[in-house]
């Protein structure tokens, strides 16, 4: 094992990316002629086969991380159409990775299943070092984003696996918008700039995604890649939908503030305490003042604690369950130091004061109505980009974040409230 990579750091397989450039169909069709596959049958699938395990395997050694893939059949056959390339299917995968490793180029690490509890891993890979100064090569100018096949996204819930539909009106409708958003993305020009060394050095893993071109430490703006994104609904289209992928969603808020659109800076807006705001005002009640200073009366590591319950308590189906999943975050969000200790009894506590807070709002707490909320922000965000994207304006989305050019800033405002107050007949705050 390679002694920079630790296998607890792996991330996904990635079918976003491809290239056409001459030195990377050079290394393609050099390795190409050793690689002990049939060279009788599927020849162009096998190559954007390999060109991507490149990419990928490239990608993985500059981030110290493992690419995970699946080697069991059934992941590809059962993932629909609509969803993957010709060349992702199980013989072509496995054919392509295996040959890689039969030269001694990359290193595995198997997969497993445990059959108790059902949990499972994929198997791992990573570029050899003498591969990888080959991989090397490849220059992010020299990679291109896959225009997505399908990006009306529906996933099974419990599972994650992706599930095939039948287009609606509905569906239909909500494609063309994505598409035409992305089209204008691509037409686009992203950049950051008052970048430094320590910022570039904390979000490597973010620039060797989304820059471009090259770049080091020294540099003080760098150009962006405009990543397509899509939405992704869980179990129906009704729950979720939110837009993901985007180069803004990657992006820490310190990143964010340095975002320029066509080369002009830009701000962030957001709706203030939107799915607590969406709550009262389905009451016909409305939200006065800040739901999580009311509680945390001004201490922004009780703020922060306050906002992990509202959001576990809403996506939670019972109190024990949000209870679990709130002392896992408080230890990943180091917030323990809150607590003398971290039991069970004393982040009820916390609990109960949230509870009495906001009364007006307790039957909905722990009835896993934090996913139908999240399909109503959707919705929220849809509305907008939809009026910006008719004027050929570009305003990226977080969720209920919103980034703009400045010149546009007073419209982002008065839209945000418009599409809300049409929906709940209460002005939202937008900050």
């Amino acid at each position: 094992m390679l002694k920079r990579f630790n296998i607890n750091k792996s991330k996904s397989f990635s079918l976003k990316y491809t290239s056409n450039h001459p030195t990377v169909i050079g290394l393609v069709d050099k390795l190409w002629e050793k690689l002990p596959v049939d060279k009788t049958k599927n020849v162009k699938l096998k190559k954007e086969c390999l060109t991507n395990v490149f990419i990928n395997l490239n990608s993985g050694y500059k981030n110290f991380k493992y690419i995970r893939y699946s080697r069991w059949k059934n992941h590809y056959a059962v993932l629909p159409k609509r969803y993957k390339p010709d060349y992702y299917t199980h013989s072509i995968m496995t054919g392509v990775i295996d040959g890689l490793e039969s030269l001694r180029l990359i290193e595995s690490i198997p997969g497993f299943i445990n059959l108790k509890d059902k949990t499972k891993l994929r198997t791992a890979i990573c570029a050899k070092r003498k591969f990888f100064n080959r991989l090397q090569l490849i220059k992010n100018n020299m990679i291109e984003d896959v225009k997505p096949l399908e990006t009306i996204i529906l996933r099974d819930r419990k599972s994650g696996f992706m599930l095939n539909y039948k287009d609606t009106n509905t569906t239909r409708k909500m494609r063309k918008d994505v598409v035409s958003y992305n089209e204008l993305r691509q037409d686009t020009i992203f950049s950051m700039s008052n970048l430094t060394p320590s910022l570039i050095t904390t979000n490597q893993e973010y620039f060797n995604q989304f820059s471009k071109n090259e770049f080091t430490e020294n540099d003080t703006e760098i150009v962006l890649r405009s990543s397509y994104v899509n939405r992704i609904f869980n179990g129906s289209f009704r729950s979720a939908g939110r837009f993901y992928n985007g180069l803004e969603s990657n992006a820490s808020k310190d990143l964010r503030s340095r975002i320029l659109i066509n080369g002009n800076p830009t701000v962030e807006k957001d709706y203030s305490c939107l799915h607590i705001n969406m709550l009262y005002n389905k009451n016909k009640l409305p939200l006065k003042g800040d739901a999580y200073n009311k509680v945390s009366k001004g201490d922004p590591e009780l703020r922060k604690l306050y906002k992990l319950i509202a959001l576990l308590s809403l996506n939670s189906t019972d109190r024990k369950s949000c209870i679990k999943a709130l002392r896992n975050e408080i230890r990943d969000n180091d917030l323990g130091k809150l607590f003398t200790v971290l039991s069970d009894n004393n982040i009820s506590t916390y609990l109960d004061k949230w509870n009495t807070a906001h009364p007006a709002i307790k039957n909905y707490l722990y009835s896993d109505v934090g996913i139908k909320l999240q399909y109503e922000d959707s919705q929220l965000a849809a509305g907008i980009i939809n009026h910006f994207t008719e004027k050929g304006i570009a305003v990226l989305v977080i969720h209920d974040s919103f980034i703009i050019e400045k010149e546009h800033e007073s419209e982002l405002e008065q839209i945000m409230k418009d599409v809300y107050e049409k929906k709940y007949k209460f002005v939202p705050n937008v900050s």
